[in-house]
């Protein structure tokens, strides 16, 4: 049995699950951040299938450029699709809405650099500039996570948490589930006309 075969088939399974359940909250919730971690997750099934030693046809074969080039598009486009994603999902009121904004328009112009992964020899000011743009992606997603952590967003502290438990563990439907759970539960951060939580 080909077992590199067979953790490759399955990974991707497992993240079709979320798939699944974003599908099954969307028809109750109607929130829009479940379709953007539903085209994140689906970005990441085809990424983990292209860097799988899994036959995917003549065009895409395991050295041709037509791989590669969809290997680094479609890894540039899960960072992309993570900053709408997090715009949409953290609560009204727990982030500024020029940071909001940046989070919805910014991370789409990491696919302006894409293209510095495929040229051999990349001149350095392109490279640079991918480099700053990855690095400024990162920045605007940390701080993103810390303000609305600070404001006492349920969201942030899932998506922390799980993103913390995904690096210990295989990845699994539970943090769409949460993230769900945490937007459509009532808020109990403190305001003027509310003393304690309801």
């Amino acid at each position: 049995m080909d077992w590199p075969a067979v953790l490759s088939g399955a990974f991707p399974g497992f993240l079709l699950l979320s798939v699944a359940y974003n599908s099954a909250f969307f028809a109750i919730l109607r929130e829009r951040f479940l379709l953007w971690d539903t085209a994140r997750i689906l970005a990441l099934v085809a990424l983990t299938l292209c860097l799988s030693s899994l036959p995917l046809g003549p065009v895409l074969g395991a050295e041709s450029l037509a791989r590669q080039v969809a290997i680094n598009v479609l890894f540039d486009g899960v960072i992309a699709l993570m900053g709408p994603f997090l715009g949409t999902l953290l609560e009204p009121g727990t982030l500024p809405a020029r940071v909001r904004k940046a989070l919805v328009r910014l991370p789409p112009a990491v696919l302006l650099t894409t293209p510095a992964m495929l040229l051999d020899p990349c001149p350095p000011a392109y490279w640079a500039l991918r480099n700053l743009v990855l690095v400024g992606l990162l920045v605007l997603y940390g701080a993103s996570l810390v303000l609305a952590l600070a404001r006492g967003s349920r969201a942030a502290r899932v998506q922390s948490a799980a993103s913390s438990a995904c690096c210990r563990s295989a990845p699994s439907a539970s943090t769409t589930t949460s993230c769900s759970a945490a937007r459509s539960a009532p808020s109990c951060t403190p305001s003027p006309s509310r003393s304690r939580c309801c």
